[in-house]
């Protein structure tokens, strides 16, 4: 049974306020949330960014004037910009973040990361905000223990392992959030998978689509877990309305190679499908390579330690939690695949 928190926070009257607005995910969420006409305020940075989601927005369909979104400038390191903008506020989406695999922006994200969500959790507490929905990552878990057991959210963060500095400043935020919740909040942690969907394709998983609409000739032998970013907002929402104070769900449709997403996606846009193996030690020694040139200053680290261990590894995840908890059908990969795509060439021409 869904615990009694559930009914005290779901009136649709109450403020939102979601973070990362101008985003992928922010902007999806902030069109699901304006269909059901609540009090909605959204944080920017960039006007430039602003506008372009606005225009995503138009061109969905959405309308500002029967639907309005409060758009705030504030910055996540900026407490005063902070304290303005949740003031009101009884829900907070967390869906902004900084994403990247180059060693030179270990500090921005940590920046933006770690100390910008405890920044929103300190001023969510004072101001007196009573639930805060995080967006994490897969990246944020811990490590598959064996072949045939999936990764859940069991798995324990063992820090003397091989990270991303991007995982690292993801599992840091969410130790924020775990504060905020033992502090008075009720929390909620998505843990989601490469997260596919339209828009965006200059950034996040959308620049995936856009430079494999060129065609590709390589794959790498590794797998993940992948998502539908409609699964991802409506889930989010659900945990809104009913929230599990202080749980942590993976959110994966589906365990998918590499290999298998990109010729899917290739055969889908109609190009040419990867069909030459990267083997794991040209992988590495790409990336010691890459790493050396950054270090000089000479180019950035396109890939890295990191990223070649992961590309080559064969991570697979559990989402029996959140299916149990909360009745979900996650939406086919192949249909995810096929919709984005077409929304991509429908774009594109």
């Amino acid at each position: 049974m869904l615990p009694l928190a559930a009914f005290f926070i779901s009136t649709i009257s109450k403020m939102i306020l979601v973070t990362g607005g101008t985003g992928f995910v922010g902007a999806h969420l902030l069109l699901r949330l304006a269909a059901r006409q609540q009090p909605i305020r959204a944080l920017y940075r960039s006007n430039k960014k602003l506008a372009t989601t606005q225009q995503w927005l138009s061109d969905q369909g959405f309308s500002d004037v029967k639907n309005p979104i409060e758009w705030v400038y504030a910055d996540l390191n900026d407490i005063p910009s902070l304290n303005d903008a949740l003031g009101g506020v009884s829900v907070i989406f967390h869906t902004a973040a900084h994403i990247s695999f180059d060693p030179v922006d270990e500090a921005l994200m940590r920046k933006i990361n770690i100390e910008g969500t405890a920044n929103l959790v300190n001023v969510a507490l004072a101001v007196g905000v009573k639930q805060l929905i995080h967006f994490s990552s897969i990246a944020a878990l811990g490590s598959q223990l064996h072949p045939n057991w999936p990764i859940t959210e069991e798995n324990e963060w063992d820090p003397a392992l091989l990270h991303s500095d991007y995982a690292i400043s993801k599992y840091g935020a969410e130790m924020e959030v775990q504060r905020g919740h033992f502090e008075g909040l009720i929390t909620t942690i998505l843990n989601p998978g490469v997260i596919v969907g339209e828009g965006f394709y200059d950034q996040s998983s959308g620049s995936i689509i856009k430079k494999a609409s060129k065609g590709l000739y390589f794959y790498t032998a590794g797998s993940t877990g992948w998502v539908d970013i409609n699964d991802v907002v409506n889930l989010a929402i659900t945990m809104y309305e009913q929230p599990q104070n202080g749980a942590r769900f993976i959110v994966v449709g589906a365990n998918k190679s590499y290999h298998a997403f990109l010729t899917a996606l290739t055969q889908q846009l109609a190009v040419r499908s990867p069909n030459i193996g990267i083997p794991y030690w040209i992988l590495k020694t790409g990336a010691l390579l890459f790493e050396s040139l950054a270090f000089f200053g000479i180019c950035k680290a396109r890939i890295n330690r990191f990223t070649a261990q992961s590309l080559h590894s064969a991570e697979t995840y559990s989402n029996q939690k959140v299916v149990d908890t909360y009745g979900i059908s996650f939406t086919p990969i192949k249909e995810t695949i096929e919709r984005v795509c077409a929304d991509f060439l429908a774009t594109k021409n």
